[in-house]
């Protein structure tokens, strides 16, 4: 994994920078994922959102949400109005690949509080898939393989707090996936005179 932001040089506003579109949204230390900082979007009087540029194509973060209502994260692709979300919905988990309304819901029931990483990955211009863990890394479930929401390639992250006033979303430990490299093994190999192989 390719760390995107950690948070933990106390900014939002560099390496990388994130744009916010509205509301609260700042570094906090009271509850990180991991280290001393991470960040928050407060639902005070308006609903935050903010977003950073992204070049790969499966994006992971570890998120917790005081209410288990309404509160996202999502690839979209510049001037999109929609995007791939995934998120707290109505106390369900959701996920979509078009606009807010038509939902796939997951089995798993999320806990206020709760630390989990959510895992967006762009297959292809057609294909997204929704992969949720909880805190000890477990697999929890994946939808596979949804329907994108055009034929773009997402080059924003965006995180999303809605509806709930006085919600909090935690982000922390934003990163980008990357597959394991292939493994090639060599041999040494000796022969013998009568040809009896040495390994």
């Amino acid at each position: 994994m390719a760390v995107i932001d950690d948070f933990e040089d106390g900014d939002i506003t560099n390496d990388p920078t994130w744009t916010v579109g509205a509301g609260t949204v700042q570094i906090q230390s009271t509850n990180p994922h991991a280290g001393t900082y991470g960040m928050e979007l407060v639902n005070v009087s308006v609903e935050p959102n903010c977003y950073t540029a992204i070049t790969a194509t499966r994006i992971r973060a570890w998120v917790k949400n005081t209410s288990i209502a309404d509160a996202y994260m999502y690839l979209r692709e510049t001037g999109d109005a929609y995007g791939a979300f995934m998120g707290f919905r109505l106390d369900t988990f959701k996920c979509t690949n078009g606009g807010i309304g038509a939902y796939t819901t997951f089995a798993t029931t999320p806990v206020a509080d709760t630390w989990y990483l959510f895992d967006i990955e762009n297959i292809s211009t057609t294909l997204t898939t929704f992969r949720l863990y909880n805190a000890a890394l477990t697999l929890l479930e994946t939808q596979a393989n949804q329907t994108n929401w055009n034929a773009g390639t997402p080059d924003q992250l965006w995180f999303a707090c809605a509806n709930v006033t006085g919600n909090t979303f935690y982000i922390d430990d934003v990163s980008s996936y990357e597959a394991p490299a292939e493994r090639t093994y060599k041999a040494m190999v000796a022969v013998e005179a009568d040809g009896t192989l040495i390994i």
